[in-house]
């Protein structure tokens, strides 16, 4: 089953860093639960969609696709972007995807990108041809609307784009929405020193991501969007994407807003991102692993194997965008810092309760965290020098439970206080708009177990209130079910115009760093906050925090 694997599999090897004696690495939670969060040819200009009756047809610069209409939106399924990664073109640049003759079935969505399977379900996926996207377009017949292109999560190992529909975004903002597939894990991230045997660069997945982007230019037009308002929208994994598309010199001109949820990408616990020369270490270090411990030869050697191989052995490693001076040139933080980025307005969120998701399996399936227990807890993951500071930041006194305190750690240093570090150096160059997700009665996501304590707004509960999660509409509450509407009236409005405001809702100020004041998606709707800093500790964590 595919729902919410972006989710299933990032809480198997969601990258967490911890500072102990004041430097930052990666590493792996702790312990390893499954979520299942689980004719001829075309090749002229993209005419548009026919107006006759029947299954919508399409046509694309690689040729005709039908889709599936229904009362509110139609949608286009499995339409590859770029050729099959696959032999000779295995750890290659995207390349064109072939033209097909006739109308292409688009009723299906394609393969997800090889991952290894959930514990809880599932098999490997072991298809290397996933290179597809998938668009939802409002029913009716129009031209010029803005497009939003999500770009799922899953620890950049896990995931794919058909887990997520948009028919409520489609038809109640008015928006053109595309979702799509990256090369993920080793076959994704994979770099090797220059002697080993094979070109091998890197940052596949990024590049992959912007030659959606450029398929999108290229035929967006046809299904109603306008390619000058293109929004990319991205989550965790996908939130670091777009964080990477800012940053690329590579993606310019491909988008005109940027969507950040859950992964602020400067200033926060998770470290400078890699440099080439640590991924190509880790490459090697990979490729010995797997049975290619010839440096010389190891880049030919991984060619030989098979996917399976390959991913048995990927799971001890993070595959994130790393600085290799080509598809990302300088750390992010210096990057957003001196202008040097894609300058387009920002939209940047967190969830109130980010890595309770996250302790989850190792406190919220049977044994809990004692007060006893939660100094070395504190210990454990934010180092002894700093331990009896964290605790005093995180009283067990302000918490029901001692899990809750540790959660709430965790969430404002990994993740929370990045947020107004991250929007306040976007703020120098561009717009910038800040907000948290903060529905604390948010419903659990499908195939996640019964917690021992409650999991609040978690990583990645505020999806489906923007998106259809595998098929799966929550049963909201008339309150929850105004709070989306809310939020894609916020997401489309930015998709617009580059401001999330509208008529009729509190407004979200634009981000001043003296302020720091943001939008709260709170259970009674929207309201404006200026109280994050201090609810979060981001003093605090600003001081700690030393990359």
């Amino acid at each position: 089953m595919w729902l919410y694997s972006s989710i299933r599999h990032w809480v198997l090897s969601e990258i967490s860093l911890t500072g102990h004696g004041g430097s930052m690495r990666f590493r792996q939670t702790l312990t390893a639960l499954g979520l299942a969060l689980a004719a001829g040819l075309a090749c002229a200009a993209p005419a548009p969609a026919d107006p006759a009756p029947g299954p919508p047809v399409v046509h694309t610069d690689g040729g005709a696709v039908q889709g599936v209409a229904t009362d509110t939106d139609r949608s286009f399924l499995g339409i590859p972007f770029a050729a099959p990664p696959v032999g000779a073109l295995r750890w290659q640049q995207p390349q064109p995807a072939l033209p097909w003759l006739g109308v292409r079935d688009a009723t299906q969505p394609g393969n997800a990108c090889p991952q290894a399977a959930s514990p809880f379900g599932g098999a490997d996926v072991t298809t290397e041809d996933c290179l597809n996207l998938n668009v939802w377009t409002p029913r009716h017949e129009a031209q010029g609307l803005p497009v939003i292109v999500f770009i799922h999560g899953g620890s950049m190992v896990s995931g794919s784009g058909r887990e997520y529909a948009a028919h409520r975004m489609v038809a109640r903002g008015d928006v053109v929405v595309v979702t799509i597939n990256y090369r993920l894990g080793v076959l994704g991230g994979l770099s090797m020193t220059p002697d080993s045997g094979a070109e091998i660069t890197g940052n596949y997945g990024i590049s992959d991501q912007q030659a959606a982007l450029r398929w999108v230019q290229r035929n967006i037009a046809a299904f109603g969007g306008d390619p000058r308002l293109v929004t990319i929208d991205g989550q965790s994994a996908g939130a670091v994407s777009v964080c990477s598309q800012l940053g690329s010199p590579l993606a310019a001109g491909l988008f005109q807003r940027a969507i950040v949820q859950s992964a602020p990408c400067a200033g926060d616990g998770f470290g400078a991102w890699p440099t080439r020369d640590q991924t190509d270490r880790k490459g090697q270090d990979y490729a010995a692993a797997v049975g290619c411990p010839d440096p010389h030869t190891a880049g030919i050697c991984l060619r030989t194997m098979s996917v399976g191989e390959l991913l048995t052995a990927q799971a001890p490693y993070q595959w994130f965008p790393d600085i290799d001076g080509h598809v990302l040139t300088e750390p992010l933080r210096e990057a957003f810092g001196d202008g040097h980025f894609n300058q387009v307005p920002v939209l940047i969120t967190d969830a109130h309760d980010e890595e309770r998701l996250m302790v989850l399996p190792q406190y919220g399936l049977g044994t809990a965290l004692t007060a006893d227990a939660y100094p070395q807890a504190v210990r454990d993951f934010f180092g002894a020098d700093r331990a009896d500071q964290v605790i005093a930041h995180y009283p067990l006194r302000n918490y029901a439970q001692p899990v809750l305190a540790y959660a709430a750690a965790r969430s404002d240093f990994d993740y929370i206080c990045g947020v107004p570090t991250t929007a306040g150096l976007l703020s120098q160059h561009v717009p910038a708009y800040a907000a948290e997700f903060a529905d604390e009665t948010a419903p659990t996501l499908p195939g996640i177990p019964p917690a021992s304590f409650p999991l609040g707004a978690a990583h990645a509960f505020d999806l489906p209130y923007l998106y259809e999660t595998d098929g799966v509409t929550p049963a909201f509450t008339p309150a929850q079910q105004r709070l989306s509407d809310n939020m894609i009236d916020y997401w489309t409005a930015f998709a617009r115009t580059g401001d999330p405001n509208g008529q009729g809702r509190p407004a979200a100020p634009r981000f001043d760093p003296a302020a720091a004041h943001m939008l709260q998606f709170a259970p009674d709707g929207p309201r404006q906050y200026s109280g994050f800093a201090a609810d979060h500790q981001c003093r605090f964590w600003n001081s700690f925090i030393t990359w």
